[in-house]
């Protein structure tokens, strides 16, 4: 989305209560992540096929994220086939790989040091990893990549989805952990990106994570969210039938930003996106219309970037 990048939100928009959770939501603890590295929000019947897949599994039980290694993530159990299961719940003529690239477009433009300095970044969930591959085709990070000034690390609490990455990135130079401590010593960032990892954290734990985020940065690093939009009610009909999704408890745009500004952090740009598949903004028409609407709570997801208050 290059042309999302300036959108901001009014402030009635950032005004708006964050909604009311749902049974089954625990606040206790963290759970495993969704993301895998794509996808927004499916149409009405498209999680048939992942119910298939999934449906001798019972809701994926909340556990630690951040610090604490466990003996199984719930997406350990699916991360191989995640993607093929994703695909087929896809309706004709849209791609899993799409929600992929629509994000590296948006992040490219971010991967800016300062010059000669090296850019450091983190995908917090980075899932199976498709992410890193489609940035380092972006001519940002692909320049940075060839000059060796830019560092890529990512972390999920999934051993198997982090196995799977390896496989995905191939030569890419990543660094990969489903530990936090185990990333490169002393490691710190320019730019944390974390997509549709949120709503898997439980409310009461969501302080933390967010202060942990701001925690890896350096100075005058920003931290990117990209998360489903609870305001869009066919966002929460479809999350409420994918077994994947059960028990999750949306965030909003306000609820995210109030889980920053404790931090110092303030949003520095926001859009909301996904109001068409992102395959469709080639079309002249699609891609005017998720413009128009790029600061109201209409698309299917958004996402917000935060930088530390001057």
């Amino acid at each position: 989305m290059r042309h999302g990048l300036a959108a901001r939100l009014p402030r009635a928009a950032l005004a708006r209560a964050e909604p009311r959770r749902r049974p089954g939501d625990d606040p206790r603890l963290l759970r495993g992540r969704e993301h895998r590295g794509g996808g927004g929000p499916l149409p009405r019947g498209a999680c048939e096929s992942r119910r298939h897949a999934a449906r001798h599994l019972p809701a994926l039980p909340q556990i630690g994220l951040l610090r604490a290694p466990v003996a199984e993530q719930p997406f350990d159990r699916v991360a191989r086939d995640y993607e093929a299961i994703h695909e087929r719940s896809l309706p004709p003529g849209v791609h899993s790989e799409e929600f992929v690239r629509q994000k590296a477009e948006t992040l490219a433009p971010l991967f800016a040091p300062a010059a000669g300095a090296v850019f450091d970044y983190l995908d917090f969930g980075c899932g199976n990893g498709r992410l890193f591959a489609a940035l380092a085709r972006r001519p940002g990070p692909r320049a940075l990549l060839a000059a060796g000034r830019l560092r890529l690390c990512g972390y999920d609490p999934s051993a198997e989805s982090i196995a799977a990455a390896r496989e995905i990135v191939g030569p890419l130079p990543v660094a990969l952990a489903s530990r936090l401590e185990d990333l490169p010593p002393g490691a710190a960032f320019d730019l944390v990106v974390s997509c549709n990892v949120f709503h898997h954290i439980a409310p009461a734990a969501r302080p933390a994570a967010a202060a942990t985020l701001c925690g890896l940065l350096k100075p005058g690093g920003r931290v990117l969210l990209w998360e489903h939009n609870p305001l869009n009610p066919f966002t929460r009909l479809v999350v409420a039938a994918c077994p994947f999704d059960r028990g999750v408890s949306l965030l909003s745009l306000p609820s995210a930003c109030r889980l920053f500004s404790p931090r110092g952090f303030r949003p520095a740009a926001c859009a909301y996106v996904n109001v068409v598949p992102p395959g469709w903004l080639r079309l002249p028409g699609a891609a005017r219309l998720e413009r128009g609407l790029a600061r109201f709570p209409v698309g299917a997801q958004y996402w917000v970037l935060f930088a530390r208050d001057a």
